[in-house]
């Protein structure tokens, strides 16, 4: 392949026509639909939802055609860095001198804010903090008071805890507005008015809360709650399923009952199909399967999976068994846990 000199479209184009194949016998022996195969042929790469998708189906396009997929990959890479690089002259056309008539009093404008904004900031850091230190005591039965205190940077909070006292120092707080707590002299930096999770009484386990209500530099407000593990992991399923609430289009539920520590689906295929998957914080793996292959999945809090050709797929989770949709579909889930009563509930949803 002469990659520096072809695009990803004309070495496909090329390697089919040598072959004699046409772009309807490759979908059927892919399970690709023909309109994914001609926008790869015609390097326009904006049809595909992602760059996932786009490399999965020209690593399967690529196989028929006895290409080397990771070399194609690569030049695929490379095409869209270049297109994402080009100048903005290649987009509209030469034309600096009308931009720096528009550009030379805009810069000199936003540098007379920036120079307000900064006389207005350090003048607040320079006035004289109010007041000494203080110190505040309360019983892990009294955390709910704790929200009604406004610290201060300086402050000091000791909350007994069983046999022990957990010391918490307000540091310090930034012009971004965070916060640095000092814990048992360990120092932790809490972004805005974000959450905390500590372990308190250090058994490897995470078991505290700590919730940033309001911040000022004078006025502080937070709030701190036990938690279990498993309202941990909720928390941090519930804030990636709100980032991406409105892309669900249903949901359906494999299993209710006790929170596993990992989860299992096993994939098994009946024809050619992909699926590429992301488990955790684990880097994406993509999979090319074919008649009667198998894959196994681990994960512990949220796995997302995008896949093609889904009438081929079957899913395996607790001795439960259902295909993932229909013959030729291409499209994105995720699996997730949700608390469901007292149980857990282990949640497909299906993404636009």
């Amino acid at each position: 392949m002469k990659l520096e000199k072809q695009t990803v479209g004309e070495i496909l184009r090329e390697a089919r026509k040598e072959k004699g194949l046409t772009l309807e016998e490759i979908s059927r022996e892919t399970n690709i639909p023909k309109r994914y195969l001609e926008a790869l042929e015609e390097d326009n790469f904006t049809v595909f939802a992602s760059e996932t998708y786009a490399m999965g189906f020209l690593s399967n396009f690529a196989e028929v055609l006895e290409l080397d997929k990771d070399l194609l990959i690569a030049q695929f890479k490379r095409q869209k860095k270049i297109e994402e690089d080009s100048p903005i002259e290649a987009l509209v056309g030469n034309k600096t001198s009308d931009i720096k008539k528009f550009i030379v009093p805009a810069v000199a404008g936003l540098l007379t804010v920036v120079i307000i904004l900064m006389t207005i900031i350090i003048a607040r850091n320079r006035s004289p903090k109010s007041g000494l230190p203080r110190k505040f005591e309360f019983s892990a039965e009294e955390l709910q008071k704790i929200s009604d205190v406004k610290f201060k940077i300086k402050d000091t909070l000791l909350l007994s805890k069983g046999n022990r006292i957990i010391t918490i120092v307000f540091e310090d707080l930034d012009k971004a507005n965070n916060l640095t707590l000092k814990i048992d002299d360990n120092p932790y930096t809490v972004k805005g008015s974000g959450i905390l999770t500590i372990d308190s009484d250090y058994d490897g386990t995470n078991d505290m809360n700590i919730e940033i209500l309001s911040i000022k530099q004078n006025s502080i407000k937070i709030n701190i709650v036990p938690v279990t593990p498993g309202e941990i992991l909720l928390m941090a399923n519930s804030s990636e399923i709100s980032k991406i609430a409105k892309s669900i289009i249903s949901e359906k539920e494999w299993y209710v009952g006790e929170l596993k520590k990992e989860t299992v689906i096993k994939v098994f295929s009946s024809a050619s199909c992909w699926i590429a998957y992301k488990a955790d914080d684990k880097e994406e793996k993509n999979v090319y399967m074919k008649e009667n292959g198998q894959e196994i999945i681990l994960f512990n809090n949220i796995l997302t999976l995008y896949y093609a050709n889904a009438g081929a797929i079957k899913l395996s989770i607790e001795n439960k068994e259902e295909a993932l949709g229909g013959g030729g579909e291409v499209g994105k889930c995720i699996f997730y846990w949700k608390k469901k009563g007292k149980d857990f509930a282990l949640v497909q949803a299906l993404l636009r």
